[in-house]
């Protein structure tokens, strides 16, 4: 027989187990709740693109002949007018005979594909001599699915993050919108439409390189400063959308923008309540199903 002080024991221990299991179990209550928060709420539509300049000349021959004399290096900036290459009909004519060809505009000498003595023909695809390229501005040029073409306008602002520099990132701004797609080369690709644009890079550095892939993420809408909650706490039954805080009480809200991540409340709950977890097994089950 137990005697009273071990029966004394025994209870304030159960006592004790008691309330850390309630403890333990209302812990993992608000673990799993969720909290009405004020943060901006951003729908971006994310497109691949490429860097490019204002303008670029690809230098080439008027006739077949040798690469007489290269008066630029790659990186160097050129005024418009200023010789870049002469080009000679034969090795022995002499160089003060040959007229060079000069820069379009002014730019920077981006490449130099041929060296001094080497043949070069008129033929377009192997004949360029130099690349010259205005960096005065600096744009990406891109395509939107057309899902999502009547969401861009021109003036929206884009975030604009380079493959090759992850850790950067550029500020853009819409410019131009095509009004027709662009044509598909593949014949397998036919089904996909995508409408141009145009992104002016806003004060870019000498990192951001012609012909650089980037992603482009085009702010579409934004909400600032909004009461928010997640996805997975936003409720939806016939009467509309609600919360249900830990007491287990309904809050019916209305809900304005959303992305992948958050949905602005704009009427219904405050900054700071506190919501349970929408249960997700709830729908599976049905509602005569017994567990």
């Amino acid at each position: 027989m137990l005697t009273r002080f071990a029966l004394r024991l025994r209870w304030i221990t159960l006592l004790l187990w008691a309330l850390q299991v309630g403890c333990t179990s209302e812990n993992e209550r608000l673990k799993a709740s969720g909290e009405v928060t004020k943060q901006d709420v951003i729908q971006r539509i994310s497109i691949n693109g490429t860097v490019r300049g204002q303008r670029q000349a690809q230098v080439q021959p008027g006739y077949n002949g040798y690469v007489g004399k290269i008066f630029v290096k790659v990186g160097q900036t050129v005024q418009a007018g200023q010789p870049l290459v002469s080009v000679t009909q034969t090795i022995s004519q002499p160089l003060s005979e040959v007229y060079p060809i000069r820069a379009p505009f002014a730019g920077v000498v981006t490449q130099i594909l041929k060296r001094e003595g080497e043949y070069v023909t008129t033929n377009s695809e192997s004949g360029t001599l130099i690349y010259v390229d205005d960096l005065s501005q600096i744009w990406v040029n891109a395509n939107v699915p057309e899902v999502d073409i009547a969401k861009v306008r021109i003036g929206l602002d884009a975030q604009i993050r380079a493959n090759a520099l992850p850790n950067k990132l550029y500020q853009g701004v819409v410019r131009t919108i095509s009004l027709s797609p662009r044509e598909s080369q593949d014949r397998w690709d036919r089904g996909r439409v995508e409408y141009p644009i145009e992104i002016e890079v806003i004060q870019p550095d000498k990192d951001l390189l012609s012909g650089m892939t980037v992603v482009a993420d085009v702010i579409s809408a934004k909400a600032e400063g909004v009461a928010t909650i997640r996805h997975e706490f936003l409720q939806r039954d016939k009467d509309g959308y609600f919360l249900k805080d830990l007491k287990g009480k309904r809050h019916n809200i209305e809900v304005g923008l959303s992305n992948e991540e958050l949905v602005e409340i704009t009427k219904g709950a405050d900054v700071g309540l506190r919501v349970e977890m929408k249960d997700f097994a709830e729908k599976s089950r049905g509602p005569n199903r017994r567990l």
